[in-house]
């Protein structure tokens, strides 16, 4: 396992934000890369110090699994794409955990691939170093497995996408992933100020069937979610009252009913709820406002994977949406390379823009329309999760 550290002075303050890395390896030339670089441990790249053009354009000659920068350092995403921007420690040990996870499950993968056999043993040792605990007895993997599995319909993608302005699409494509998917799909309200999923899913009953001091326009989704948890009670034990199950595959986590409560919502707490409920699903929708000082909007963008925005097809919706992805890579960090852009069509046909200028304004990351691209949408995002 490598995780190489760009960093020109050892004495730089965020060189703290290592302490919970065991072992790491610090460069600041390529000669000093070169030496140690192996492309078959599947490097992690954290950035801590500002790198130059000209090294920008070396660091991308070499193969990365994952690559972490701090948010305080401009990275030129033409040449290296940046998986997550962190600042605090909090959110680094958050990211690396994640990204070494990732990093041993490629390695083993890779194992298995090329042996093609391993017995239990092996396999199970494996499994262990990439974090997996897996009931494998007398289990054989053999290479004619792994072309079925290649072949297989099931989506093995895992993670966080946030859907910013379309609701819709997040219920479009939670359906779409639970037709192939193993595991449970959640579809979270997250705009804490007009929540409108109970709305779009005709669900009548917005309050949860816990007994809790929490009462009235309280007792909802997320807010018992957040009690949960703030008392120290493992989520898991009680997410079957908090959510709604619209079928067996699909679950949705309500919002916040109650505007007063908007100001009270810790960053800190709603990050430690994402989280959890992304260890307990297998995918997190997570639908919020447009709305670019929001921390729910802000914090669900950067946990992310991929983040999905629609757009009505006007002049000032996609000037403004042009400005906000702009606004948020200069000011936030965040990678342009995160996002899909999808129409909701909702405008007069008259006042729309074309798809083709669509395209010239937001490039590959446009999809076309939420409704007919479906496919297109899911299939994006498998090639982006994998």
């Amino acid at each position: 396992m490598q995780i190489f550290v760009y960093v020109n002075d050892m004495g730089n303050s965020k060189i703290e934000i290592l302490e919970t890395v065991k072992e790491y390896i610090p460069f600041k030339s390529r000669s000093e890369l070169e030496f140690q670089y192996n492309i078959y441990e599947k490097p992690i790249l954290v950035i801590l110090s500002q790198p130059s053009r000209q090294f920008e354009l070396e660091l991308s000659e070499f193969k990365w699994h994952k690559i972490l920068s701090h948010k305080g350092i401009r990275i030129n995403e033409d040449k290296l794409d940046v998986s997550t921007y962190f600042e605090s420690d909090y959110e680094f040990v958050s990211d690396i955990e994640k990204a070494i996870k990732s990093q041993w499950i490629s390695i083993r993968d890779n194992y298995i691939q090329a042996l093609g056999f391993l017995d239990d043993e092996d396999y199970q040792y494996l499994s262990k170093l990439a974090g997996e605990e897996l009931n494998i007895k007398n289990r054989i993997i053999k290479k004619n497995e792994l072309k079925e599995s290649k072949n297989s319909r099931s989506i093995d993608i895992s993670g966080i996408i946030t859907l910013i302005n379309t609701v819709e699409t997040a219920i479009n494509l939670a359906e779409e992933i639970s037709k192939n998917s193993k595991g449970p799909i959640l579809v979270l309200d997250g705009d804490l100020l007009m929540p409108c999923l109970d709305e779009k899913l005709k669900v009548r009953k917005i309050h949860t069937s816990i007994k809790s001091h929490i009462s009235g326009l309280d007792n909802t989704g997320v807010n018992i979610a957040l009690d949960t948890m703030a008392k120290g009670l493992n989520l898991e034990d009680y997410i079957d009252s908090i959510i709604v199950k619209k079928n067996k595959k699909i679950h949705a986590l309500l919002g916040n009913y109650n505007l007063f409560n908007y100001e009270h919502y810790d960053d800190h707490d709603l990050k430690k709820l994402l989280i959890k409920l992304s260890d307990m699903y297998q995918v997190v929708l997570i639908s919020v406002p447009l709305f670019p000082y929001d921390s729910m909007t802000m914090l669900a963008l950067h946990i992310s994977q991929i983040n999905i925005f629609g757009i009505e097809k006007t002049i000032s919706q996609t000037r403004y949406m042009y400005q906000y992805i702009k606004l948020l890579n200069t000011k936030q960090g965040l990678s342009v390379s995160k996002n899909l852009i999808v129409a909701k069509d909702l405008s007069h046909r008259s006042h729309r823009l074309g798809n083709l200028v669509m395209k010239e304004v937001f490039g590959e990351s446009y999809l076309g329309s939420q409704i007919q691209k479906k496919d297109k949408l899911l299939k994006k995002i498998v090639e982006r999760m994998k």
